[in-house]
């Protein structure tokens, strides 16, 4: 890591980007088939940002963070991506889903 970057910027909002274009190329694309795609979504990562953090909260979840800069390691984003699934497996839906889901900003 460059130590001129912000480990948030790494960790907290490129994962957020490379999440979201990964949800895209295999949900929204017609590079999988439709096998293929049922195969891998359970397996993709939730694009993490305020939004999500906050319905967290809401479900009884308490996340480590509050917002995503906070995001600046590894072993905080793989803890929130556990707390994510097990909320997502609670509704019975893919993790990835939940931005969707919670996409609302009314919280």
């Amino acid at each position: 890591t460059r130590p001129g970057i912000h480990p948030g910027y790494k960790w907290g909002h490129g994962t957020k980007v490379l999440a979201l274009f990964v949800r895209d190329v295999v949900l929204r694309s017609r590079y999988f088939s439709d096998g293929e795609v049922a195969r891998i979504e359970p397996w993709l990562c939730c694009p993490i940002d305020g939004i999500v953090i906050r319905h967290l909260r809401t479900v009884g979840v308490k996340p480590a963070v509050s917002q995503i800069r906070e995001i600046d390691s590894a072993r905080v984003y793989w803890a929130l991506q556990d707390r994510l699934g097990s909320a997502a497996s609670e509704a019975g839906v893919p993790r990835v889903w939940l931005d969707d889901v919670w996409g609302s900003r009314d919280i």
